[in-house]
């Protein structure tokens, strides 16, 4: 999983300021579709920490959106 997290923390660097997105899109569809959704959750509270621990500096953490995946802002 650590692997699949700095994929994430690596495409982060790839959005503008201002912009918002969820982990998901962090992924090419197939990549994310070939997790199960245990590891999507395992994926998306290791995202979450390392947001709220700093790790993953410039990110904010917004509101989830309708289909219940946290939002984030890239400051």
């Amino acid at each position: 999983m650590e692997a699949y997290l700095e994929v994430a923390l690596k495409e982060i660097k790839q959005l503008k300021s201002g912009e918002n997105f969820t982990l998901q899109e962090l992924f090419k569809n197939y990549e994310w579709e070939s997790l199960d959704i245990m590891k999507r959750t395992t994926l998306e509270r290791m995202f979450l920490h390392a947001v709220e621990s700093g790790e993953a500096q410039g990110i904010i953490i917004l509101k989830k959106n309708q289909e219940g995946q946290q939002v984030y802002q890239k400051e």
